[in-house]
């Protein structure tokens, strides 16, 4: 079991790795199917007549695309609550951006 998220930092880091997994699970798979389509240009007719590079590039895509979701879902992305607020680290931190604990 993984730990939990529970501060500000840490949620962030998370957030940020989840971003970066996303946008390169979107690059490998524009990239499977653009090169599906140039490697099998000339390969042929496939099933129902449809040429091979569209099985490939579609159908496969498709089915590469679920993979690579479930791969995301399972083993980057967490649970966390999204509520976490920041942390004063520095006692002055709170009144630099115009907050204070005073009610006015």
């Amino acid at each position: 079991m993984e730990p939990t998220i529970d501060n500000y930092d840490d949620a962030l880091r998370q957030t940020t790795r989840e971003a970066k997994a996303t946008l390169l699970a979107s690059v490998g798979i524009a990239l499977f199917f653009w090169a599906a389509i140039f490697l099998l240009e000339d390969a042929g007719l496939g099933p129902a007549g449809f040429p091979v590079w569209f099985w490939w590039a579609v159908a496969g895509g498709f089915v590469l695309s679920c993979v690579v979701v479930v791969w995301l879902v399972k083993c980057v992305f967490r649970n966390f609550s999204l509520d976490l607020r920041p942390e004063n680290r520095e006692s002055g931190a709170s009144e630099m951006h115009g907050v204070s604990g005073e009610a006015r």
